[in-house]
């Protein structure tokens, strides 16, 4: 092997090495615009989403629903999987979801992920305070390297979302990107309309996507 071929390989694996390096922030970045638009990492939907995937509202939910639909056999037994002394409810929003009642699984599956989640960082997933999101963000630094992969995924939850909004953001650009858990959980008028197929697609997602966190938790304190 001549010397340019060692130079060729080396440059090669020094691109490679850079880009790996870079992963997280790229992957951070683009989950970042996911979760404003309503869509949260599981183990089951696409790690990786392109720009054109994130150009609109519109394009996402089309791209993550086709990804939802097509995995989620595997999302329900991990939800189930994962459910511990909640299965008996969570079998019965997933029952719900399937029997197209969106009204009834959407608060379910919005409060025990908030159940979950004050199980393990005692605190609501659905902060919007910053110091409560400061306190988030700190638990999860001290669990995940801030420059890992998990920290890129999990890190969405140290941020606001239309998920966790006060229930003055009643809007039809706000509510299209996802139900809003004070509006729902509180019978607020402006937000009777919840009850639909993406919304109850989302709210799995988000619970499935707080199951993986406290599953990386449990094995990172062990």
């Amino acid at each position: 092997m001549s010397k340019y071929d060692l130079d060729s390989i080396f440059k090669s694996i020094d691109s490679f090495g850079k880009k790996l390096e870079l992963l997280p922030t790229k992957l951070s970045d683009v989950w970042s615009q996911a979760v404003q638009l309503g869509w949260y990492p599981t183990p089951y939907m696409p790690g990786k989403l392109s720009s054109t995937s994130l150009s609109s509202q519109q394009t996402l939910d089309s791209r993550m629903l086709k990804a939802f639909e097509k995995r989620y056999v595997e999302e329900k037994q991990y939800v189930l999987a994962q459910a511990g002394n909640r299965e008996h409810i969570l079998s019965v929003a997933l029952q719900l979801h399937e029997q197209e009642n969106y009204i009834a699984s959407i608060p379910l599956l919005l409060s025990q992920s908030d159940g979950v989640f004050e199980n393990y960082l005692g605190l609501s997933a659905f902060a919007r305070r910053e110091d409560k999101l400061r306190k988030i963000e700190t638990k999860l630094s001290d669990v995940f390297d801030s420059n890992s992969i998990a920290k890129a995924y999990f890190g969405q939850f140290s941020s606001p979302s239309q998920f966790s909004e006060n229930s003055n953001c009643f809007e039809q650009i706000d509510k299209a990107k996802a139900p809003n858990r004070n509006g729902i959980l509180h019978g607020d008028s402006k937000h009777l309309d919840y009850g639909s197929y993406i919304n109850s697609c989302k709210s799995i997602c988000f619970l499935s996507s707080v199951l993986w966190l406290a599953e990386q938790y449990r094995e990172k304190q062990t």
